[in-house]
């Protein structure tokens, strides 16, 4: 219809000129609104839109995200936790303004998938950008005075998708993964032990609980996610879920 009333012409080229504009606003209000509400629907679903560009404010939305994705592995602590995100993006993005609560919100509410938050660094941040924001989400991590195995489970994870290793964390974090090798020996804790501290779980959970932190673990460390990896991940990788495996199993009866 729009292309019928331009083509038949006659009127003022004022007139014409007005109402042609005035399609192509309208043009770029739908296509604007189509774009926005599709890279919402990403969000939602935990994928960045391939759209999302690496500016400044975007890039502390992807702080902000990879945050939540860490903080929801340890809500007991969220509070002290989003104290320090605060801080952080208030000293390194100080140019930008932004509604943090609402984006904390929505965040928790529709978790980045972790695959998504590597393929969009990996495409749009160097190697030291990836390693700064690596540190970020470990000191995040420890900073509380806990390190939990589901929170350890999950910076391992990314650091490998990150194509980065463990000499890209900082030498004040490393001391927080050497600790945890210490108090996980085999002879500090008995075998039911052990198999809890695996699943990040007290030996007082419910049997819904392990279910839920199996799930959880399992999704995250499958081979599958680990196909277009280095051998030696795909290994590391395989022998991570096996480990969560045998532990549910132990701890369940199964």
């Amino acid at each position: 219809m729009v292309l019928v009333f331009i083509g038949r012409g006659g009127g003022h080229p004022a007139n014409n000129v007005f109402a042609i504009g005035c399609m192509v606003a309208i043009a770029i209000c739908v296509i604007y609104l189509f774009v926005k509400d599709r890279s919402s629907k990403d969000w939602e679903n935990g994928e960045i839109p391939k759209s999302f560009k690496p500016t400044q404010q975007n890039l502390m939305e992807i702080y902000i995200s990879a945050a939540c994705a860490v903080i929801a592995r340890d809500t007991e602590r969220l509070y002290h936790k989003f104290g320090m995100v605060n801080t952080y993006l208030l000293a390194n993005f100080r140019n930008e303004y932004y509604n943090f609560s609402e984006s904390y919100k929505f965040s928790l509410k529709h978790i980045v998938k972790i695959d998504s938050l590597a393929a969009w660094c990996n495409t749009n941040l160097n190697e030291s950008q990836k390693a700064q924001l690596l540190n970020f989400l470990v000191e995040l991590s420890v900073n509380d005075g806990y390190f939990t195995d589901d929170e350890k489970m999950y910076i391992h994870v990314l650091t490998e998708k990150l194509h980065l290793n463990f000499d890209h964390i900082k030498e004040e974090f490393k001391k927080h993964y050497y600790d945890e090798e210490k108090k996980t020996e085999p002879r500090t804790y008995s075998s039911k032990q052990r198999f809890f501290k695996v699943l990040g779980l007290p030996e007082t959970a419910t049997p819904e609980e392990i279910k839920v932190a199996y799930r959880r673990l399992a999704k995250l460390t499958h081979p599958d996610r680990f196909m277009n990896e280095t051998p030696q991940v795909q290994e590391n990788m395989k022998r991570k879920f096996q480990e969560i495996q045998e532990a549910y199993e132990q701890i369940s009866g199964n």
